[in-house]
């Protein structure tokens, strides 16, 4: 699927590099991206350039930002991908507090990147699925939250989506956050899709 992508900032480059490195919106993720075969996965080797004076439309297939979303819009988006960058490797903690700078759970992790930008969301998965817009997986955005089925037949795991069908998480299995690929097993169980206004 193609997206037309823009950036505000002065970015110069947005690539996504083989094997664990790359990186979206100007913001470097360097996790190792978690495979549902216990495997590494290795990316495609993708360059975007963006030289940055005035806005640039680019067509790629690296969904990131919608070219319809406003300045403000935009860079709560970019906001949110360096929180999550900055969190990316802290250790996982079911039923970690709000607040606590080294320990997350999917919905903490989640509700402390949504708060840098001024939203403040439920502490729990299933109450943070109710707040935002419900929107279709082939529309999802950097910054929209994908709700996961994988306990049973309600929502019990929360990630942010980081464009290009992967998303970012605090991860049980894996006892920190990071950045995994939306398929297999994790496409499975995604049940509900949502963005914030």
């Amino acid at each position: 699927m193609k997206i037309i992508i823009i950036m505000f900032l002065a970015l110069n480059v947005i690539s996504l590099s083989s094997p664990i490195r790359f990186k979206i919106g100007g913001i470097k993720f360097n996790e190792k991206i978690e495979n549902n075969t216990n495997e590494d996965e290795t990316l495609n080797k993708q360059h975007i350039v963006v030289n940055k004076v005035k806005k640039r439309k680019i067509i790629k297939e690296t969904p990131s930002v919608n070219p319809n979303d406003g300045e403000d819009i935009i860079d709560k988006k970019i906001k949110l991908l360096q929180k999550a960058k900055k969190l990316l490797g802290k250790k996982y903690v079911y039923g970690a507090r709000m607040g606590d700078k080294n320990n997350y759970d999917c919905s903490s992790f989640v509700a402390s990147c949504y708060k840098d930008i001024g939203v403040n969301l439920p502490r729990v998965s299933r109450q943070q699925a109710a707040v935002g817009k419900p929107i279709g997986r082939e529309n999802l955005q950097a910054g929209d939250l994908i709700f996961f089925n994988t306990l049973g037949n309600y929502i019990s795991h929360v990630g942010m989506s980081i464009g290009g069908d992967k998303f970012v998480h605090a991860s049980s299995k894996a006892g920190k956050i990071i950045v995994s690929d939306l398929k297999g097993y994790y496409l499975a169980r995604a049940s509900y899709y949502t963005r914030m206004k």
